[in-house]
């Protein structure tokens, strides 16, 4: 982790992708949930959120079963009651339209915790 922190810290978009999912998947730190919303925002200023996304879940063919996905519609890291996103993911068709970096961190996370996920 200290590896892929120091590359993500150096701008490599990559690293600030796997990097803030791992710690945004980390509920019981809120300095680790505050890190990997900085990651994720590095990753959404570029642009490459859904790209990502994609070669990630190329790269994860092989399923974890022992990961628990968390419930999209249960916000962790949004914490603002005047989100106007938030408690609202579970329904989202349009990741474009979420404004709020917090809550599209938590959709992200949510998405990548079910790549491990048997279908």
């Amino acid at each position: 982790m200290e590896t892929l922190t120091r590359t993500a810290t150096k701008g490599d978009v990559e690293a600030s992708y796997v990097c803030a999912m791992l710690l945004l998947c980390n509920k019981e730190e809120e300095k680790h949930r505050r890190r990997g919303v900085e990651f994720f925002e590095i990753v959404r200023a570029s642009g490459v959120v859904e790209r990502c996304g994609e070669i990630f879940r190329e790269i994860f063919e092989q399923r974890w079963v022992e990961v628990k996905s968390s419930n999209p519609g249960q916000p962790v890291i949004c914490r603002s009651t005047g989100c106007p996103t938030r408690d609202t993911m579970g329904v989202v068709e349009d990741v474009s339209r979420i404004l709020c970096v917090h809550c599209l961190a938590d959709y992200k996370v949510w998405v990548f915790l079910e790549m491990f996920r048997f279908q």
